[in-house]
């Protein structure tokens, strides 16, 4: 079999085929060509001619190859931590590389790990940067948001603790156990507190309302 450029030929690729192979009477049999382009090859469309001799016989088959030029994939964009990035003005913030560490690098560094983090990741993006955009053009946000993001910053170093406990016995299982305590803690602080907050003051004002009422008197 033999291999060669009928037209231009361009530099910097390599083609080879194993070694020669011979089909039975009436039969066929494959043949693999391997090509490889380097980073310097040309670039451009060229032709390859394959021609198989057995005896007096012989069958030639032309191939396009097109080459391009050479891309590097993207790397994956950070996830970032928009709230926080946007409570101190920058993402290279101590506080926000911190917790940016715990994420991805301590919980999000299993497999199961990584998924729970992108389910989180999928959450957050929904909402945050509406509210990050509001504290970024307000100075008086961004300190209110600094002090109510104090809890969030024990939460976080809470995790990081759990997650070096856990971590020399079962990887994955640190990671878990460090997400669930970081959204569960999450929640009481940043929901069920509230909630229960203002609802323990919907019942004061409630109480306070009806024992004003005509025909209420006081004890």
């Amino acid at each position: 079999m033999v291999l060669y450029w009928p037209g231009p030929i361009p530099s910097g690729v390599t083609i080879s085929l194993p070694a020669p192979v011979t089909p039975l009477p009436n039969g066929s049999v494959t043949s693999n060509l391997q090509v490889s382009a380097g980073t310097a090859a040309t670039i451009g469309t060229f032709t390859l001619r394959v021609r198989g001799l057995s005896g007096t016989i012989s069958n030639t088959t032309d191939i396009s190859l097109q080459i391009t030029e050479a891309t590097t994939p993207s790397p994956t964009p950070r996830a970032g931590c928009f709230i926080v990035t946007a409570a101190y003005r920058s993402e290279m913030a101590g506080e926000v590389v911190y917790i940016r560490h715990v994420r991805d690098n301590m919980i999000g560094s299993s497999e199961v790990g990584k998924m729970l983090v992108n389910g989180w990741n999928a959450f957050y993006y929904s909402w945050s940067p509406l509210i990050a955009r509001s504290v970024s053009e307000s100075e008086l946000l961004q300190t209110a948001f600094r002090m109510m993001l104090l809890p969030l910053f024990s939460i976080v170093r809470l995790t990081a603790f759990v997650y070096d406990v856990a971590m020399p016995f079962n990887s994955t299982v640190a990671s878990v156990i460090a997400f669930l305590l970081a959204a569960a803690s999450s929640v009481a602080v940043y929901v069920a507190t509230p909630l229960l907050t203002l609802r323990l003051i919907y019942r004061k004002c409630s109480d306070l309302w009806r024992s004003r009422l005509p025909g209420k008197s006081s004890m």
